[in-house]
């Protein structure tokens, strides 16, 4: 009996748990980077649909972002967290934090980039594809051969 107790309450704290994270992550609103430049928000937010487009300094981490329609638009975001993996210019940024009004920057807690495709090959591994030597020269030009 006391076995089925303990399960009952393990699962009781589990859904009750994904329900409290669920609900704090359906409150965060997520608005674009022409929304922060227009309005200024308060709160804590997500702001999507920007790129990369300077990278002033990486400790602390200081860079600039512009909506995607508007790249002469500039938000600048500050953050004490270290740059993602794939943190560059022109790649396209998803930020947390808050707006700070008074000195017009945003300060990110949370920063993802966008992961690169593995399904498209890059331009740079196209050039090298196109210098690289044939796999097997002896091959080359060689026709399959039908055995009856």
């Amino acid at each position: 009996m006391t076995k089925l107790i303990v399960v009952s309450l393990i699962f009781a704290v589990a859904v009750g748990v994904l329900i409290w994270v669920g609900t704090v992550q359906a409150s965060i609103p997520v608005i674009r980077v022409s929304e922060v430049l227009a309005a200024s928000p308060e709160g804590y937010m997500q702001v999507d649909d920007g790129k990369i487009v300077e990278i002033v300094s990486l400790d602390p981490l200081r860079f600039s972002v512009a909506p995607a329609k508007d790249p002469a638009a500039l938000l600048w975001v500050e953050s004490k967290l270290a740059p993602p993996e794939n943190f560059r210019k022109d790649i396209d940024v998803s930020l947390r934090g808050e707006y700070r009004k008074e000195k017009q920057v945003f300060e990110a807690t949370r920063i993802s980039t966008q992961c690169p495709s593995k399904y498209v090959a890059s331009t740079e591994a196209e050039k090298a594809r196109e210098k690289a030597p044939p796999a097997f020269p002896a091959l080359e030009g060689a026709s399959p051969r039908v055995s009856n």
